[in-house]
């Protein structure tokens, strides 16, 4: 489980998904692309089915300038049975049935996609919520290890340990939270302490910075959750403690 959580973190540093991260356009294009590209192997495969249920395209090609092909051998070759109506109705009624299926099957695979595609954006006023939710957390459980750490303290290693685990993982994931929708903050206006942002416009103008600083501060927590004694503790949570204030003091408004 260690293993995959830096792996995580080093793949979250990568130049490559910083680029993805700043291009705003990068993700709904990938997703559209990946729409299209299931729509047309769908596509594809109903027509390949209508064509050889016979729904599609010529049998049989024509004779050449209205001839009747030559007779090869002797004797002409004995025509084709002729179907009976009943037994051709029936054979139509099943082909048609066969496409119609095929049909709802490829409709009912593409719009759903669409349809959670336009669906997929929660309103800003909810995820500046949860945001707010998550950042409770973390100083949470941050002032549960600050206060064992703190003279007369008593500190519990394996609750310090969860914690800071906690900690870790949200920090992770709060970059994520901040999608452009939600850059509302505007100077002298009432607020609602818990819809309206407080976070500065300048976040989103250095969404790169913003995102290390969470990413690094992650992994502090992370190396903070793993110290075996309290001499590797303390300075780590010391180091955690000051990275969130240098974010704050940068990217978060006062009012």
């Amino acid at each position: 489980m260690t293993s995959i959580n830096q792996f995580c973190l080093w793949l979250e540093q990568t130049a490559l998904s910083e680029t993805i991260r700043s291009i705003a356009w990068f993700v709904p294009a990938v997703q559209t692309v990946h729409i299209l590209a299931i729509a047309t192997v769908i596509g594809a495969v109903l027509m390949l089915s209508l064509r050889l249920l016979a729904l599609v395209g010529h049998p049989t090609r024509p004779p050449v300038g209205g001839r009747p092909p030559p007779c090869r051998g002797r004797y002409m070759e004995p025509a084709a049975p002729v179907e009976s109506p009943a037994i051709f109705l029936r054979r139509a009624g099943l082909r048609r049935l066969i496409a119609s299926s095929l049909a709802a099957c490829w409709l009912s695979a593409t719009a759903p996609i669409a349809l959670a595609q336009e669906d997929a954006i929660p309103p800003a006023k909810d995820t500046i919520f949860a945001r707010k939710i998550v950042m409770g957390t973390i100083d949470m459980n941050m002032d549960e290890v600050e206060t064992m750490l703190t003279p007369g303290g008593k500190l519990d290693q394996t609750e310090a340990r969860e914690h800071l685990d906690i900690i870790s993982v949200l920090l992770m994931a709060f970059p994520h939270m901040f999608p452009a929708a939600t850059n509302q903050w505007k100077p002298g206006v009432d607020r609602d302490a818990a819809l309206d942002t407080f976070a500065a416009p300048e976040l989103w103008a250095s969404f790169g910075d913003f995102y290390k600083r969470a990413t690094a501060a992650s992994k502090v927590a992370f190396d903070a959750s793993r110290a075996k004694t309290v001499g590797e503790l303390k300075p780590l949570v010391a180091e955690l403690r000051t990275a969130c204030n240098a974010c704050h003091a940068s990217y978060l408004k006062a009012q």
